[in-house]
């Protein structure tokens, strides 16, 4: 399986923690809907990602294969929040 999706790198201030905190978008939202979260977390030191998940064709199964997926391009296990 190939990402349909493009990443939005959220980036931190100074990075504290090793773990990456991935945005999980509901049905009806988009990632855009998360900004604000990753931007409180970003200026703690948290690094994240948005994962526009609306753009992957498909139910539940294929959207958490796409996260599955990209979480392991990641150079540890992300916390996912959704």
């Amino acid at each position: 399986m190939t990402n349909v999706f493009q990443p939005i790198p959220v980036p931190c201030e100074a990075a504290r923690y090793g773990a990456a905190v991935l945005y999980l978008p509901d049905v009806w939202v988009d990632a855009a809907a998360w900004r604000a979260w990753a931007a409180f977390l970003g200026h703690r030191g948290w690094e994240g990602w948005l994962l526009p998940l609306r753009a992957v064709a498909g139910g539940v199964a294929e959207r958490a294969a796409a996260v599955v997926e990209f979480a392991g391009t990641l150079s540890g296990p992300p916390v996912l929040l959704g």
